[in-house]
C-alpha cells in the first residue's frame, strides 16, 4: 500500500474576511430566529444560508 501524499498549505497574500458572529450588533434587530438573550439569527442576511442539523436517531431533526 502506497503512503498518502503530505498536504501542503500555502499562505494567502490577501487577508481573510472574518464572518460576523451569530450575535453581532446587526443581529439585535429582533427579526429572524431567536437564539438566546438579545440574539437572533436571520439566514436571509448571510452570504451562505446553509445550515446543518445534527442529532441522534429519533431526536426530531426532520421537524426543524
Amino acid at each position: 500500500m502506497k503512503p498518502l501524499a503530505q498536504a501542503t498549505l500555502k499562505p494567502q497574500n490577501k487577508p481573510i474576511e472574518k464572518e460576523r458572529s451569530a450575535c453581532s450588533s446587526a443581529s439585535l434587530s429582533h427579526s429572524g430566529i431567536f437564539l438566546g438573550d438579545k440574539c437572533y439569527w436571520n439566514p436571509a442576511t448571510l452570504r451562505n444560508g446553509h445550515a446543518v442539523v445534527l442529532g441522534i436517531s429519533g431526536s426530531g431533526k426532520i421537524n426543524v
